[in-house]
């Protein structure tokens, strides 16, 4: 699982499928005392609660973390 971007608190990872199939394209945020799936590109938090400050991050390097997505799952991209 590819760290994709984070900062001094949240860390961004995107897993590639592996053959078993996910619901829809998301990635991983990761901070010291949790962690929570957002869905891709809505931004749409699937499992958890981001904290403040994550949100901006996601937004921020959307583009990028798409984009590993895309690289990692060249079978199901997201556009």
């Amino acid at each position: 699982m590819p760290r994709v971007c984070g900062n001094d608190r949240f860390s961004v990872y995107v897993y590639d499928e592996y053959g078993v199939r996910h619901h829809l394209p998301h990635c991983q945020v990761v901070w010291s005392d949790g962690d929570a799936q957002v869905a891709l590109p809505s931004l749409q938090v699937i499992v958890g609660t981001l904290p403040r400050g994550a949100h901006a991050l996601l937004y921020d390097n959307l583009e990028r973390i798409c984009a590993k997505w895309d690289e990692l799952n060249p079978r199901r991209t997201i556009g």
